[in-house]
């Protein structure tokens, strides 16, 4: 990704801090509230005196839905004015020119519970709503960011007065706040960001789904006093405290640390929320994930108790059944197999993971797509004729058993390949077209092909898949010839593409901004909907170079339909 961050009047902004981060409400990143201020960054960079930035970052193949249109967020912080986010494709290059607005600090006040102002709370940013209507997503989009558990939210802290001020916002804005004081229970409140944002936000309303958090819109908020539990972490079989475990309540995402006695403190989860969320998690000496430690059930016989059972680990290996040899990215986890659980990892460039479980017998599970591999996925709907409704192998799930001492198991996992797409390439003689990119896209898939490749000498390609292939089409635009086919299911014979003389169609592309200002759409790819009943799915024509040049190729016959990929601009042949 790279781009340029201007200010109000189109200045270049430089010193901007610009940061890459996993969209935590997409499904394909694996992301858990509970697990306190996890570092979300995927990469980010400061802009420099013409206000450019550029970041890289490797996208994760692996995704537990499947939908190639994995989203991240680009957000912008820059002294003197508001925080500007965006969410985008992680699958395609991105250049982007960032306007910032100018800063307004919103300004509020904390009371404790008898209305007296509260001094030293801690109040976290968790969400920005641009727009009202969207109250009722807790999630990341063009109208909100949600930074809830990001290591990068903003923080400030009350005065002697129970004032706290928030820079960095937008007028019109509402914010959702959210409050930590050691002597009180952390609470959540929707704010409006000034005079200008909506002054009317009634608890409980459709949009509103926060209940008590919402009790105090516009006013002072008020912290609940709710005394805190002090427990004692205990070893379930030794029957001696932990010491140093850490524990996080799922409600107030803050950790905590059991002293040489084993005992800690934490504020209760609300009684609402308790059926459905776990209310606690911890993290053992020297481990690095969090594991769920049933709450209610864990100290039934004794409420100051917190009764950790035995950490069990389970590693393991997912290769290649054909190769043996490892396969890297693999999504492993512990959970149903139609619904990844809280404990997940990836394989490494050996195929090895490892988990950590206090239960005595899970269910572990391999997750996808992956190229070339069969792997179960939550969602399988590409194509109407697909059934959302597919059947696990079960070669994808194993059952981890552990029994009296024994604490560790080893699970291994071999993998299917699917059978590659195969297809001769030609010219219009007939003869082989050796060292030409083509690409495929499949089950009218309107994203990225499933995988572009280079033909052999003897004109062969040949695609991995991570699907059953129900309607794809193999295409080819390129200097030596434009050609497209279609492949209904997996052919039991090589096809053959035959090519056609290619005619360069030269161009360039600029694109205008809300505000009027034209810049060069550089390095912006162009996909082209061709009008033919072969053309499954859009196909990569082009990318713009530096000054929005580009150069595609078609046939004669060829009636096309060009999109940049971000929707900015369409072009007609």
């Amino acid at each position: 990704m790279k781009g340029t961050v201007v200010g109000p009047t189109g200045d270049p902004v430089p010193g901007a801090r610009v940061v890459v981060r996993n969209d935590p409400y997409c499904v394909d990143i694996e992301w858990k509230a509970s697990r306190p201020e996890e570092n979300d960054l995927l990469g980010e960079a400061t802009t420099d005196a013409a206000g450019r930035f550029k970041i890289d970052w490797k996208v994760h193949e692996v995704s537990t839905i499947e939908n190639a249109n994995v989203t991240g967020e680009l957000l912008v912080f820059a002294p003197g004015h508001a925080i500007s986010f965006r969410t985008f494709s992680m699958w395609y290059p991105q250049n982007f020119e960032i306007k910032l607005k100018d800063e307004v600090e919103h300004e509020g006040t904390v009371l404790d519970d008898q209305g007296r102002p509260l001094a030293d709370a801690e109040v976290l940013l968790d969400c920005i709503y641009n727009d009202p209507s969207m109250l009722h997503f807790v999630s990341s989009n063009s109208e909100v960011t949600c930074l809830l558990h990001s290591s990068i939210r903003p923080r400030v802290r009350t005065d002697q007065a129970g004032v706290y001020r928030m820079p960095g916002l937008a007028t019109k804005q509402i914010v959702l706040l959210q409050v930590h004081h050691p002597k009180f229970r952390s609470i959540r409140s929707l704010q409006p960001v000034d005079d200008a944002s909506p002054t009317k936000i009634e608890p409980g309303q459709e949009g509103n789904p926060f209940g008590e958090w919402h009790n105090h819109y516009g006013r002072p908020i008020r912290m609940p006093l709710e005394q805190k539990i002090v427990m004692t972490a205990i070893d379930q079989a030794t029957k001696k405290p932990i010491e140093g475990l850490e524990v996080c309540s799922f409600f107030s995402g803050s950790a905590t640390r059991t002293d040489q006695g084993g005992k800690f403190e934490y504020f209760p989860m609300p009684k609402e929320y308790r059926r459905q969320h776990n209310e606690l998690v911890v993290r053992m000496p020297g481990q690095k994930t969090w594991t769920p430690v049933g709450g209610r059930a864990a100290t039934t016989d004794n409420p100051t108790r917190l009764f950790v059972p035995k950490l069990n680990s389970i590693v393991g290996t997912v290769v290649d059944d054909q190769t043996n040899h490892g396969v890297e990215g693999v999504a492993v986890y512990i959970g149903r197999p139609e619904s990844p659980g809280f404990n997940t990892t990836y394989t490494d460039k050996e195929g090895r993971f490892s988990l950590n479980t206090f239960s005595s017998r899970v269910s572990v599970s391999l997750n996808g797509p992956k190229l070339g591999y069969v792997l179960p996925v939550r969602k399988q709907t590409n194509a109407p004729e697909e059934s959302s409704g597919k059947v696990i192998p079960e070669i994808h799930t194993r059952q981890a058993t552990f029994r009296g001492d024994q604490d560790s198991a080893e699970l291994h996992f071999a993998l299917p390949r699917y059978p590659k797409v195969r297809v001769r390439i030609v010219d219009s003689t007939g003869k082989p077209v050796a060292k030409t990119i083509a690409q495929m896209s499949a089950n009218y898939s309107f994203t990225l092909p499933v995988s572009s490749t280079e033909s052999d000498e003897d004109g062969i390609v040949e695609f991995d898949i991570d699907r059953p292939i129900i309607h794809s089409s193999v295409w080819v635009a390129s200097a030596i010839g434009v050609g497209i086919i279609a492949i209904n299911g997996m052919p039991d014979e090589v096809p053959t593409l035959k090519l056609e003389p290619a005619i360069p169609i030269k161009g360039h592309l600029t694109i205008e901004d809300r505000e009027g200002n034209v810049r060069d759409a550089s390095d912006i790819q162009i996909y082209g909907e061709l009008a033919d009943p072969k053309a499954w799915s859009p196909i990569s024509l082009a990318t713009t170079d530096k000054t929005g040049r580009y150069t595609i190729y078609l046939g004669t016959a060829n009636k096309l339909v060009a999109r940049c990929i971000d929707g900015t601009a369409m072009l007609l042949f």
